[in-house]
């Protein structure tokens, strides 16, 4: 149902006329070696981000594969007691989460702070370091508002991610940015951090200490993000540097 009205959604977007894009640096029609190598060139602040909201993502990827499990376990609910309050917070924080993120990112955009496109995102990766331990909340209340927590604070970096590499990268890099975002926070956020919980688990005496195993997880991949989305704010490019060429 979501993915239907989503579609009929996205149709006013057929009546809109494409503009026309100055901020090119190495052209529309550039080679992909010279593209990539341009990419390259903004190393300096692309790599933290990446760090910083592929962090974010493990952390959100690995809460949202065991969190059933560890009710279950550890709050001893059936998925009939918490389906439903559980797939709300999901749904709520996606949406405000992502308008949270864009207000804040226009805001940030707006001041004077160098990378201050990022504030909100670096706010919301810090928030998310405390939320990550949710697996060990004394309370099935505390639970929910820790997770609930986590997940917005992974909706509020994803949209400040998303808009530096869209307003920083010249417009030929962004489709090669935006997907090489995408495919390393897959592979890295859904193929590493949910292993990565049984690892720790495993090491600390098996699946009894899964709970733990998920909050040491969440917690320390969050606080490197905290160290990414800082860095990166600091390497943001300068007002100067992003001016187009031409």
């Amino acid at each position: 149902m979501l993915g239907i009205g989503s579609a009929v959604l996205t149709l006013p977007l057929l009546l809109l006329r494409e503009p026309e894009r100055h901020e090119v640096e190495a052209g529309p029609s550039a080679p992909f070696k010279v593209v990539w190598k341009e990419l390259l060139g903004h190393k300096a602040w692309l790599i933290p981000l990446f760090i910083g909201q592929v962090t974010v993502v493990m952390a959100d990827a690995a809460a949202g594969i065991w969190v059933s499990p560890v009710l279950q376990r550890n709050y001893h609910l059936q998925p009939g007691s918490f389906a439903g309050w559980l797939g709300a917070i999901v749904l709520l924080t996606g949406i405000v989460g992502s308008i949270i993120g864009g207000v804040v990112a226009d805001a940030g955009q707006k001041s004077r702070l160098r990378g201050g496109l990022l504030a909100g995102s670096l706010v919301a990766a810090a928030l998310g370091v405390p939320s990550a331990l949710f697996p060990v909340m004394p309370g099935v209340s505390m639970f929910a508002f820790a997770i609930g927590a986590l997940m917005l604070a992974g909706n509020v970096t994803a949209m400040g991610a998303s808009v530096a590499l869209t307003v920083w990268l010249p417009n030929e890099l962004r489709g090669l940015g935006i997907g090489a975002f995408i495919a390393f926070a897959g592979l890295i956020g859904f193929g590493i951090a949910p292993s990565l919980v049984t690892l720790v688990s495993n090491m600390l005496g098996g699946e009894a200490h899964l709970a733990t195993s998920l909050a040491i997880v969440g917690a320390v991949v969050s606080m490197i993000s905290v160290g990414g989305f800082a860095l990166a704010m600091r390497n943001a490019p300068t007002v100067a540097e992003r001016q187009p060429v031409g």
